[in-house]
């Protein structure tokens, strides 16, 4: 029996002696920040312990963090509030913010529709391509939410076999419409990643009008100004950075350099994990052809031929113990070029690969690269890239692309930063989207459920939780 099943079977006899504690959580009432904190602090003193990264197929660096979705609504309608006889406009525009580390704000009229879509940090210019941004236009604020999570996972911020979480904070004036959107929204992200057999905990918090009046500096108890002040700004976290400072091109400058040389770091240690599995399979390759050649000395036909000989050929077919051999060699060919984007076409190619990537990989020079400070990392940069132009890497060019210039004004900053964007999108797509999509068993409510448990068991609330992953 595999581990699922028996822990699925685990948790359905532990149902039948105890209450359910994660109905409790998700349907409790939803505290704001602060409640959240004071209670779990004065309720349970939990030591989070450290936990066993799940297994991946790939290991990638830091590439992965923190998804943050903002929503934000922004139309004025006249109501009454109370049983008095003068109308009170109410503000019934709302802000939602999703962290995942990407941090993205959305705003939302009366009728919970996106009508914005706001980076509230770098990570969230890579996450929000053009073409997302016009996708959640108009979307009910639980819909565009669920996209911008499932897009996260494509570029491997959510990653399948980890335990993952989002926070939705939700600002309006309204509590009726702060629970609606915290439970459709909390319904969508939650139906996405079970459907994937993803476990991915929602985090839901409550705020008000000084929550964005802390960001944004507007005035206290104005949902109207604070929801504004995040229509006004500029869709790119970047541009939002040119337009806040007035030396903005020197701090652009250095942010630009920080960014792009701690996201080539991250592509390099991928890159080496990724030359590192190639390595692996080549070795696999050749000893699977060595075993092909001694198996059919025996046999006439196939006198002393390789597996490219063998397969050009019927006759292997009605072997099984040769055709089980080649099936194999077929398999891992077919992994490697996955990996390498080109098939090993002989023997003789095969033997001059595994030469190279024999002489490239150094397990100490991989770690230096994870380890390297930027001004480390520039100064071996052109090593690092012959390197890997000689394995015929073509990561090569979107490295290049990246360190070719730093821009000399704003608006070079900002060309200059949307063409390194749109690499970082491509490269993280094309490590982490195949992986995202492979088919694997869905998860149930009952699933869902023992994860809630189990995370309110160890750690008191989701906010502690929450609080404990980013503090790690």
């Amino acid at each position: 029996m595999d581990e699922k099943k028996l822990k699925s079977m685990l948790d359905k006899e532990l149902d039948k002696l105890t209450p359910s504690m994660s109905a409790k959580v998700k349907n409790a009432p939803v505290l704001t920040k602060s409640e959240q904190v004071e209670k779990s602090r004065h309720k349970i003193d939990v030591i989070p312990q450290k936990r066993k990264n799940a297994s991946r197929p790939f290991i990638y660096g830091a590439i992965a963090a923190v998804l943050v979705i903002a929503i934000a609504l922004s139309i004025i309608i006249p109501a009454t509030m109370g049983g008095g006889e003068t109308p009170v406009p109410v503000y019934e525009a709302g802000y939602l913010r999703l962290d995942i580390n990407p941090s993205v704000e959305l705003i939302y009229d009366k009728d919970l529709r996106v009508t914005a879509v706001k980076s509230a940090n770098g990570d969230a210019d890579v996450l929000l391509s053009e073409e997302l941004r016009k996708s959640v236009s108009g979307k009910t604020v639980d819909e565009a939410a669920a996209m911008i999570a499932d897009e996260a996972g494509k570029l491997g911020y959510i990653l399948p076999e980890s335990e993952n979480a989002v926070r939705i904070t939700v600002v309006s004036n309204s509590d009726s419409q702060q629970d609606e959107v915290i439970t459709k929204t909390t319904a969508a992200i939650e139906t996405n990643f079970m459907q994937k057999g993803i476990l991915c905990a929602v985090v839901a918090v409550k705020e008000d009008a000084d929550y964005l009046a802390g960001l944004y500096g507007t005035a206290a108890d104005d949902l109207k100004s604070a929801v504004e002040s995040v229509a006004a700004k500029a869709d790119s976290y970047f541009e939002q950075l040119a337009a806040s400072n007035t030396n903005a091109l020197e701090e652009l400058r250095s942010y630009y350099e920080k960014e792009v040389f701690e996201y080539l770091r991250d592509l390099l240690k991928a890159e080496c994990s990724r030359i590192s599995r190639t390595r692996e399979l080549l070795h696999q390759a050749q000893e699977l052809n060595d075993e092909i050649k001694r198996y059919t000395v025996s046999i006439i036909a196939l006198l002393g031929t390789d597996y490219w000989g063998v397969i050009s050929t019927d006759d292997w077919k009605d072997d099984a113990q040769l055709a089980d051999m080649c099936n194999r060699m077929t398999a891992v060919l077919a992994d490697i070029e996955k990996l390498r984007e080109d098939a090993v076409d002989n023997s003789a190619d095969l033997l001059k690969l595994i030469l190279a990537y024999d002489l490239f990989i150094d397990e100490e020079w991989i770690e230096e690269i994870g380890n390297a400070t930027i001004d480390e990392l520039k100064g071996c940069m052109n090593d690092i890239l012959d390197e890997l132009e000689k394995l015929n890497i073509e990561i090569t060019a979107a490295v290049q692309n990246a360190i070719s210039a730093i821009p000399e004004s704003v608006a070079e900053f900002l060309d200059g930063t949307q063409t390194v964007i749109d690499g970082m999108r491509s490269e993280l797509e094309e490590i982490y989207l195949a992986y995202y999509e492979e088919d694997r068993p869905a998860y149930t409510a009952e699933d869902y459920d023992s994860f809630y448990m189990q995370i309110t068991t160890e750690y008191g609330s989701l906010e502690a939780y929450w609080q404990a992953r980013e503090n790690a």
